[in-house]
C-alpha cells in the first residue's frame, strides 16, 4: 500500500511515525496485516464527496482506493 511508506505523520517530537510498521520480530509472511485489523470498513454508500471521506483516515496524497480494496477482495474470495 502506498501509505506503508508515508512520512505524513509525526509525533509530538516531530519524529516521523508510520502506524503501519509492525513490531520487530513479527513476520509479515506468517501473520499478514490487513486494513481491517486496525480500520473499520466503510459501507458501500459513501457520502457524495467520497474523497474527503477517505482523507479523514488515509494519509492525504498517498493513498489509492484500489490498493485496499484489492486486498479486501482477495481476502474474501
Amino acid at each position: 500500500a502506498k501509505t506503508a511508506d508515508s512520512t505524513a505523520l509525526t509525533d509530538d517530537k516531530g519524529t516521523t511515525v508510520n502506524p503501519h510498521e509492525r513490531p520487530a520480530g513479527e513476520k509479515h509472511e506468517e501473520n499478514p496485516a490487513t486494513c481491517t485489523d486496525c480500520h473499520n470498513n466503510h459501507s458501500k454508500d459513501l457520502p457524495k464527496d467520497s474523497m474527503r471521506y477517505c482523507a479523514q483516515c488515509h494519509h492525504r496524497g498517498t493513498f489509492e482506493c484500489g490498493t485496499c480494496h484489492e486486498l479486501r477482495e482477495r481476502a474474501t474470495t
